[in-house]
């Protein structure tokens, strides 16, 4: 009977977070209620994909299991790190965003701890969704990881937090990260409107040195070209123009065609202005 359920914890919970204030001995009578009940079986049930019942879960049992954990987030953690199940391991990020800004300090002590691959990528994500600007710091580091997952995850979380040293962050690390972020990072400044990365980009796109394989230089150079256009960035226009128009033994430097086509598209977004 969740429902019947989430009405009663959601009294105490309210009188715990002191959104319903009461005396100091309603209240920590409300917390001690709130942690008898946060066992480990209780949690257990909650975090399951269905009820006793076989039926799938509902709101009111993610309702109940936030209730729950704002008071064991820590018990929380510790299942996401010990969890091999997926679904299991969404449901309790699900959770904890709920849960929000509580989390982002345990969060944050975790991330200094070694854990498995998807472990570390989903504490990074919580806290891009539940840290602000004080947490930069602290992913920042992990833009360097070996693991290009944990990389791109960092990149996400630092750009849904956001902040004035975005831009000048992922800038920075455009040339030490996996093949595959950096053009995740020139889309993100390109998002940021983060004018001072331009002559950093324009210089990347001439010198053709981004990128291990054929593939994926293409890919950078044609996702440069694309954020170039969209920032409309007049300074840009002759570096485009060379891309667009180069073919052949004359030109300095060939471009081949998907490359060559982000450069056209991108100046026709100068001309239509």
């Amino acid at each position: 009977r969740a429902s019947d359920v989430e009405h009663i914890l959601n009294a105490y919970s309210l009188i715990y977070s002191n959104k319903l204030p009461r005396k100091e001995e309603i209240q920590t009578l409300a917390t001690n209620i709130l942690r008898g009940l946060a066992t480990e079986e209780i949690l257990d049930i909650l975090i399951k994909d269905t009820r006793a019942d076989g039926t799938k879960k509902q709101d009111e049992d993610i309702n109940s299991l936030v209730m729950l954990g704002t008071i064991s987030i820590e018990r929380l953690l510790d299942r996401l790190y010990g969890s091999h199940s997926r679904s299991e391991r969404n449901r309790i990020v699900q959770v904890l965003t709920k849960i929000g800004k509580p989390t982002a300090e345990p969060i944050t002590e975790r991330l200094r701890q070694a854990g498995p691959w998807y472990y570390i990528r989903n504490l990074i994500m919580l806290l891009g969704r539940t840290g602000d600007e004080s947490h930069i710091s602290v992913l920042e580091p992990l833009l360097t990881d070996k693991d290009a997952r944990i990389q791109r995850e960092a990149v996400f979380s630092m750009i849904n937090i956001g902040g004035k040293k975005i831009g000048q962050i992922l800038s920075a690390n455009l040339y030490s990260v996996d093949d595959d972020v950096k053009t995740l990072i020139i889309s993100g400044l390109g998002s940021l409107k983060y004018h001072p990365s331009v002559p950093q980009m324009i210089e990347a796109l001439e010198s053709q040195a981004l990128g291990k394989t054929k593939k994926a230089k293409n890919d950078i150079m044609a996702k440069i070209c694309e954020v170039l256009g969209r920032m409309g960035a007049n300074e840009a226009v002759p570096a485009l123009q060379k891309v667009a128009h180069s073919k052949g033994f004359l030109s300095r430097r060939v471009y081949d065609q998907p490359v060559r086509n982000a450069a056209f598209d991108a100046l026709a977004k100068f001309k239509n202005k």
